[in-house]
């Protein structure tokens, strides 16, 4: 309602997500997609090969088995503690580790505009001619300008003649987090590389000294990565509610409160 665009069509998003959250399995039913093999993966090797193949479209095969390589290290040093409940845990370090490296950068997004899928998708929606525009929050096409409304970077309107660009684009995404990767230098890409080593430390940190009775609390601390989302201001200030969540669950691991603490509230994957 503040940003006054598509209130209807984001306030029912939003209704339907809700009943996803509480009612999954219903909901995949009325949709009739119980059967789905789309659907959100509901064990660690299903989700492990989903993100594993998320992770070669967005990078490459190398960056998907950089990410399958460093699960196998923490699962082996659960082990190694020997920690028999360990599948929370790695559902939530497996879901979050490929999020934070898959974030969305001018490459990942020109990908996935000029895909197929894209241009198949507007077929399937529109019929006829007709004309789109896609509304971009670059910093770089923002050139500073803030959105009156929300304050945030303004976004930047271009049509479709965009399109093949991306697709350009979208083929230099090898140079990503390279010397010679211009978006790279953004104090935003910045910070979302940086986040992925700085969780890959915190998850080989908690994974060192584990034990059954702060396994619940390790899946929280490594699940509060879902905080971080969306971009600009957005992002930064999931970025400090993640940091903020972390550090107070980090008190209650290293002094974990007299109850059983794995028999934690559930937490988010």
């Amino acid at each position: 309602r503040l940003n006054g665009t598509a209130v209807n069509a984001n306030l029912q998003a939003l209704t339907l997500g809700r009943i996803a959250a509480e009612y999954p399995d219903e909901l995949l039913k009325f949709a009739g997609l119980d059967g789905d093999t789309t659907a959100a993966p509901q064990t660690l090797d299903a989700l492990i090969t989903s993100r594993s193949q998320h992770l070669t479209y967005y990078q490459d095969a190398a960056y998907a088995a950089r990410y399958r390589s460093f699960l196998d290290q923490v699962e082996g040093k659960l082990k190694a503690r020997g920690i028999a409940d360990q599948q929370p845990f790695l559902m939530a370090v497996a879901n979050q580790f490929a999020r934070l490296m898959a974030y969305k950068d001018e490459y990942e997004i020109a990908r996935l505009y000029s895909s197929p899928a894209f241009r198949d998708s507007l077929k399937e929606q529109f019929d006829g001619d007709f004309r789109f525009a896609l509304n971009f929050g670059s910093p770089i096409l923002a050139l500073g300008r803030k959105d009156k409304k929300t304050g945030r970077p303004k976004k930047v309107e271009l049509g479709a003649w965009t399109l093949p660009f991306f697709g350009i684009l979208a083929k230099f995404k090898g140079l990503r987090g390279s010397a010679l990767d211009l978006f790279g230098y953004q104090g935003e890409r910045r910070m979302e590389r940086a986040l992925i080593g700085e969780y890959q430390a915190l998850i080989l940190g908690l994974v060192d000294g584990v034990t059954e009775r702060t396994i619940g609390i390790a899946t929280e601390i490594a699940a509060a990565a879902a905080e971080i989302k969306g971009y600009g201001p957005i992002k930064h200030a999931g970025v400090e509610r993640y940091r903020a969540q972390v550090a107070k669950l980090m008190g209650d691991y290293e002094n974990p409160p007299e109850e059983e603490a794995s028999s934690r509230v559930k937490v988010r994957a």
